[in-house]
């Protein structure tokens, strides 16, 4: 491999008086932790930006923007630190810190890069052993027994389409085990939400790791990422509001009943979500009201328990969201229940699998013409059509989502989450 390049290290300059700023720091990087001044406005105070120590002197960063210059991408503006404002965080400006931040910006950009690869070959990843899956699941937060359900069904349907052209060769013994097997991976992945790899692949696998390696120890793998377990609260000073940032879908930051976070009590106002993969963070806007009875306590970090739960439900909403197509198929109450619980939208998803199917059943009855089939075989594209004209006149009219057949027949398979 060619040796990583070394990186440019930032550049500080005096600013000009005119630029209303003491230091320029210019940088090949974003600092992502660094957050400028807010200006106020009539009902809302001047909100200071991050503290920095620079060379024994404390500035206020007043400006980040992004730069032309070569080599640089954002300049930061200093300026000193404004004594009417108290300090919350300090963040030391020493070559060891930005260090110590490019080689975390490195990580996070190698992880989301693995985590793309995995989603544009899941087919092969998903054939992998479980325990080399869980360590990707740790590492890239994906779920990997879902990975493993569409690695098995896209292996099942190659198989049954080599079935007809294999049936007289050699070959054919090979394509049928492909097929039971990606079915059983398939029953097994879906049923008891583990990754399940290929037998043909995980024993070659287990011979070389018992041969050529040591198993690491397993208490000394980390349970959860480190860096996706953080929640942020965000003071407004002189609002008396709060916002606190978080990794995860909680339902205590949402609710109707105020909430008490560190000895104040707050009513939650609104909330959305932002990023995506590990940059991705539930905001939730909460203000100070006075104390009230009964209410909810957020506690940072959160309790074994309370940990645990909010964890499940973030990860059966990521599960909702990422096969949220495959859903589209399945009967109504099921969709109106996802949407009720994971904001599923299965207006849009019942519409998207009924054009589908549309077009399925339109490619089918123009080959089943083209080459003068038996008119028996148009039954299925008829059917296709008459489902899918249904389907979308409950869509439109009646503004419900309806399923398919073949969502009550994968029912019976694979369960939408609880």
């Amino acid at each position: 491999m060619p040796p990583e390049p070394k990186p440019i290290p930032d550049r500080v300059v005096p600013g000009a008086p005119a630029e209303g700023v003491e230091l320029w720091i210019y940088s090949a990087a974003p600092k992502p932790d660094w957050r400028p001044r807010v200006k106020g406005t009539l009902t809302r105070a001047d909100h200071p930006g991050s503290a920095v120590k620079y060379r024994d002197k404390v500035y206020e960063l007043v400006l980040a923007e992004e730069t032309a210059q070569w080599g640089y991408t954002h300049r930061y503006g200093l300026r000193a630190w404004d004594s009417a404002f108290a300090i919350r965080t300090l963040a030391a400006y020493t070559p060891e810190a930005e260090a110590a931040v490019r080689a975390r910006q490195r990580d996070e950009a190698a992880k989301s890069n693995f985590r793309n690869m995995i989603l544009w070959l899941f087919p092969l990843a998903g054939l992998a052993p479980a325990s080399l899956q869980d360590r990707w699941e740790l590492e890239t937060g994906l779920s990997m027994a879902w990975v493993s359900v569409g690695s098995a069904f896209f292996f099942l349907l190659a198989a049954l389409a080599l079935r007809e052209l294999t049936e007289e060769t050699r070959s054919y013994p090979l394509v049928m085990y492909l097929a039971v097997e990606s079915f059983v991976r398939l029953l097994a992945a879906a049923t008891f939400r583990r990754p399940c790899g290929a037998l043909w692949v995980v024993l070659p696998y287990r011979l070389w790791h018992a041969l050529a390696y040591t198993p690491p120890e397993a208490a000394g793998r980390p349970a959860v990422l480190a860096a996706a377990m953080e929640d942020e609260i965000i003071r407004n000073p002189g609002e008396g509001s709060i916002q606190v940032r978080s990794p995860f879908y909680d339902s205590d930051l949402i609710g109707e009943a105020p909430v008490r976070i560190e000895g104040d009590f707050y009513e939650p106002r609104r909330w959305h979500r932002e990023g995506k993969g590990l940059r991705r963070r539930w905001v939730y806007e909460l203000q100070r009201v006075t104390p009230a009875t009964p209410s909810r306590e957020f506690i940072t970090p959160r309790p074994p328990g309370r940990q645990q739960a909010v964890e499940k439900f973030t990860h059966q909403y990521d599960l909702v969201h990422s096969f949220a197509l495959f859903w589209g198929f399945y009967p109504r109450e099921q969709q109106l229940r996802l949407g009720r619980v994971y904001e599923y939208d299965g207006l849009v998803n019942t519409q998207i699998t009924a054009g589908i199917f549309l077009i399925i059943a339109i490619l089918e009855a123009g080959i089943t013409f083209a080459y003068h089939a038996p008119l028996f075989m148009l039954a299925g594209p008829v059917y296709l059509v008459v489902e899918s004209a249904y389907r979308l006149y409950r869509v439109k009219a009646l503004r419900e989502p309806a399923g398919s057949i073949v969502g009550f027949v994968l029912g019976l398979i694979i369960r939408p989450p609880a």
